[in-house]
């Protein structure tokens, strides 16, 4: 059973129960939140939150109110929020006019972006709170979705929050933690299928553009694991393999051939390196993501022409 942390805010006066609210926001978002009132009927505030691997899901019934996001820039704080209320609000970023977001609307923002968030009644909102890593793996283009109106093709938007509503059920009974990390991911995958906003020269990226930037990304970060392979990839982004060797396939390539190139440049920089001096050849190819010397030799001088210790060779009087 995944416990469920509840807060409850409504024995205080108002000044002290919106700094305690403040507080117990900062802390769950990662960021330093102070929230004002707004108007003059507040109801008790109930904050829930739970966790699962990667991800934490907040949960919480609130009384009118304006939330300043006070943090400083670019702090790297690592947490990505997928954002929504059941009433209209108002957000308003540093350097951008305001955006006016519909009842149930989905917001994608960073923890370290400063904001100025207004919600005039009272609301309920759930937001999911996931790692960095995690949704840059399975959301390349992510940087292009962060504050605007996320536009979901063929009634995606249904889904995402057909989602956030089983999550909170799973939530509320005791499984997040359990159940919490397959929704998650398909929370990602449905992002993934949101278009990056149209840029000022050139044709929107194709959602099979998206996709191999995906497993790209994925192949960059990855590259050193022996047991890396189609099969590997497909499964840890979801994808078919067949949809993983598609994605390739207008590059005339495929994620094979990207995986020997990733595993061969960077062996080439660690051989050329004077850090990595003292380091084995043999070494310098299993951290590679290579197997077996004699195979990483030979896929080595197929790629440059020479024998890898000719190459260090060569680079070293070079220099």
């Amino acid at each position: 059973m995944t416990p469920l942390h509840t807060f409850e805010a409504g024995d205080s006066n108002l000044s002290e129960r919106f700094r305690t609210i403040s507080g117990t926001v900062s802390e769950n978002f990662f960021a330093p939140h102070h929230m004002q009132p707004v108007g003059e009927r507040h109801r008790p505030a109930v904050m829930n939150w739970a966790y699962t691997d990667g991800a934490i899901i907040s949960h919480a019934q609130m009384s009118p109110l304006y939330n300043e996001n006070r943090t400083a820039r670019n702090r790297n704080a690592g947490k990505y929020l997928v954002w929504q209320a059941d009433q209209a609000s108002r957000l308003k970023l540093a350097g951008r006019p305001p955006l006016h977001l519909q009842p149930d609307e989905f917001v994608l923002l960073t923890s370290d972006m400063a904001t100025e968030w207004l919600v005039p009644h009272e609301f309920t909102t759930s937001c999911l709170i996931i790692d960095n890593d995690l949704f840059n793996e399975h959301v390349p283009h992510a940087a292009e979705l962060l504050g605007r109106r996320l536009s979901f093709p063929f009634g995606l938007d249904a889904v995402l929050r057909a989602m956030f509503e089983s999550a909170w059920t799973i939530t509320c009974a005791g499984q997040f933690a359990d159940l919490g990390r397959h929704i998650v991911r398909a929370v990602l995958q449905t992002l993934a299928a949101v278009p990056p906003s149209l840029q000022e020269h050139g044709p929107r990226p194709t959602h099979l553009e998206i996709r191999r930037a995906q497993v790209r990304r994925f192949i960059e970060q990855n590259y050193s694991r022996p047991d890396l392979s189609i099969a590997s990839i497909a499964s840890s982004l979801h994808l078919s393999q067949r949809y993983v060797q598609l994605a390739f396939k207008s590059e005339r390539t495929t994620p094979s051939e990207y995986l020997r190139h990733c595993r061969l440049t960077a062996s080439a920089q660690l051989l050329g390196d004077p850090a990595h001096g003292t380091r084995t050849i043999t070494e310098i190819a299993f951290a590679c993501g290579f197997n077996s010397a004699a195979h990483f030799s030979s896929e080595f001088k197929q790629a440059y022409g020479m024998s890898p210790r000719d190459f260090r060779s060569g680079r070293a009087q070079a220099r």
